[in-house]
């Protein structure tokens, strides 16, 4: 009984950040740190702000992608140490915007969709256990989820003048977040009735399904060199529900029919992915025709987040105590510039802070994090007399995790205290074409 439980718990998958917050999403946001809710204008805006699509050019197809190098550090037992291993992020961004009717490129009209698809496999499923496997919780597994994300927005406001007063442009804008789900049946056999030869069972069925959360933008432009964009991204806690029915077969007759069995149905239900609520705020500001810069505050509802562990449930027999996760909210800054020498060529710098919302893993959990800093440079380059014209953009992130001790409260407690922290290395480049 133990091992099949043991089988069960590993079905399930526990991730918590999901790699568009961590690294952003397209390149030029990406090299600017994600500070583009009131200066994004491109297929990004179905992300940051979907009210930026009212910013687009007519059409416009893109393909980016990207690469993530984890490099995490652990200081403690062999056990906390197994967190250092993590797979690296390879990611594929797909992204359509533009005007309708097509091609009117003075409609008030715009839409978009942006895609981010893993490397790998679309929809992963792994585990965090309390108390046993330690993990890094904002990084790694979120990689693994496919993300969909379409966007509309209207122009509601022309720039005009009102008694004598410029009253400048506003757009909004309405979207969702789209995500895989889970759900299926594990039907596992443990026949004890040959006590020469026992044997286990176990049957997998799992059918994806989707989950979806809404996104919100205003961007209001009072003049040609001021922007100020806000924006709501609705929660997705991404349950993963698996129905469990153990049979052990205790007795068999001559004709090998089942005589005397026990049935323990049970219940195992994980947040796969969270996505916490997030508001924006954010200006854009043209100090000069060549340079913008950019600043953006967010506030992240990381409190609502219940537990990254399985819960484990049955009418049955006892099972596990839930552990809550106690995570707090945080407010996140970044930072971007962008600098336009040429019409050709553009140049990007950024910064982002990142406070950890996970509290000190003092008690049977180990999800380690810690505040983070995140560097960013990026480049763009316009090819207007390609067989079409392309724009492409490239960036560079180094993400610094602080150094973070985790004291455990109990001295026998199986992993054991650690110091986590950890340096990630991120590049892509990204091919815009214009139509």
């Amino acid at each position: 009984m133990q091992r099949v439980l043991l089988l069960v718990l590993f079905l399930a998958a526990g991730v918590l950040a999901n790699s568009q917050d961590n690294f952003g999403f397209g390149a030029r946001g990406q090299g600017m740190a994600g500070a583009l809710t009131a200066d994004v204008n491109d297929f990004s805006a179905t992300y940051y702000n979907p009210a930026g699509l009212g910013r687009t050019r007519a059409m416009e197809l893109s393909l980016e992608m990207m690469y993530a190098d984890y490099r995490m550090k652990v200081k403690g037992s062999a056990t906390a140490k197994r967190a250092e291993t993590m797979d690296d992020l390879v990611g594929i961004s797909l992204g359509l915007a533009g005007r309708f009717p097509f091609g009117q490129e003075e409609s008030r009209f715009a839409f978009g969709l942006g895609i981010f698809t893993p490397g790998t496999s679309l929809v992963s499923a792994a585990s965090t256990t309390a108390g046993t496997e330690p993990d890094f919780s904002q990084y790694g597994r979120g990689r693994d989820k496919i993300r969909i994300m379409p966007g509309f927005s209207v122009r509601v406001i022309d720039s005009t003048t009102f008694d004598s007063l410029d009253v400048g442009t506003l757009h909004i804008g309405f979207g969702a977040a789209i995500l895989a789900d889970v759900v299926g049946e594990v039907s596992p056999t443990i026949d004890l009735s040959n006590s020469a030869d026992q044997t286990v069972d176990v049957n997998f069925s799992f059918d994806a399904i989707w989950d979806a959360a809404p996104t919100f933008g205003i961007l209001y432009e009072p003049t040609r060199w001021l922007r100020f964009g806000v924006a709501y991204r609705g929660e997705i806690a991404l349950k993963i529900d698996i129905d469990i029915d153990i049979q052990t077969v205790l007795a068999r007759d001559i004709a090998g029919n089942i005589t005397s069995s026990i049935d323990v149905p049970l219940k195992l239900e994980q947040v796969g992915l969270f996505d916490p609520q997030t508001v924006s705020m954010s200006v854009a500001c043209d100090v000069i025709p060549q340079l913008t810069l950019a600043l953006d505050v967010s506030w992240q509802n990381w409190s609502a987040f219940p537990s990254q562990f399985n819960v484990l449930t049955s009418d049955i027999i006892p099972t596990p105590t839930r552990i809550d996760a106690n995570f707090d909210d945080i407010w996140v800054t970044r930072f971007g510039a962008e600098f336009r020498p040429y019409d050709m060529v553009d140049f990007r710098i950024g910064y982002a802070y990142f406070p950890t919302p996970v509290p000190e893993q003092t008690g049977a959990s180990n999800l380690y994090d810690s505040d983070r800093h995140i560097f960013t440079l990026g480049m763009g380059f316009f090819w207007e007399d390609a067989w079409q014209p392309v724009k492409i953009d490239a960036f560079f992130q180094y993400h610094f995790l602080e150094p973070r001790g985790h004291t455990k409260a109990d001295p026998n407690n199986a992993v054991g205290s650690a110091d986590s922290s950890a340096d990630i290395i991120a590049v892509g480049v990204g091919f815009k074409f214009l139509f």
